[in-house]
């Protein structure tokens, strides 16, 4: 290869090497606005719930199921944006809203669904509770509870978790 060769391939290798590394920095860029977009999601989601949460309250001792509906929902949103790791938690508290979803919109029996203790003392005067053949809202809003306290206490883990732990 003559000396023209050698540097048309040097400067071709220079170039490359160049785009490359400009390829490298755009995508690390582009990553990082990605993840700060990512961030202002979360942080979106969370001021929905709480927002959700505060209208949920009726009173000192009651709440509208359906703030309170709302507000799981956009949990809901929060827990797919974490990834795969919450897709059982996800899962799980989703099919729980659907109950509770499908009893307050229902023609029939919506209306008893309206507040939480409405909700409550429906179901002990109908004998719901008791029946364990089909899910109670009641019954159901406890585990969705139970639910929120186990992702409440893993984020405590995580959160307080040394560097080197391991998250497995």
């Amino acid at each position: 290869m003559n000396s023209d060769g050698n540097e048309q391939c040097f400067q071709l290798e220079q170039n490359t090497s160049a785009f490359v590394e400009r390829k490298n920095e755009k995508t690390y860029e582009e990553e990082e606005e990605k993840d700060k977009n990512t961030c202002i999601l979360h942080a979106s989601h969370l001021r929905v719930v709480i927002k959700n949460l505060q209208d949920s309250r009726e009173d000192e001792d009651d709440l509208d199921m359906d703030s309170y509906i709302a507000a799981y929902r956009e949990l809901s949103k929060f827990f797919e944006g974490l990834g795969s790791l919450f897709g059982f938690i996800n899962s799980d508290v989703k099919s729980k809203l659907d109950i509770l979803d499908d009893y307050r919109k229902s023609d029939d029996v919506g209306d008893n669904y309206e507040t939480l203790n409405s909700m409550i003392e429906y179901e002990k005067e109908e004998g719901i509770i008791a029946d364990e053949k089909k899910p109670s809202g009641s019954r159901t809003l406890l585990r969705l509870h139970r639910a929120l306290e186990f992702i409440a206490a893993l984020f405590k883990a995580i959160s307080t978790a040394n560097d080197d732990a391991s998250v497995a």
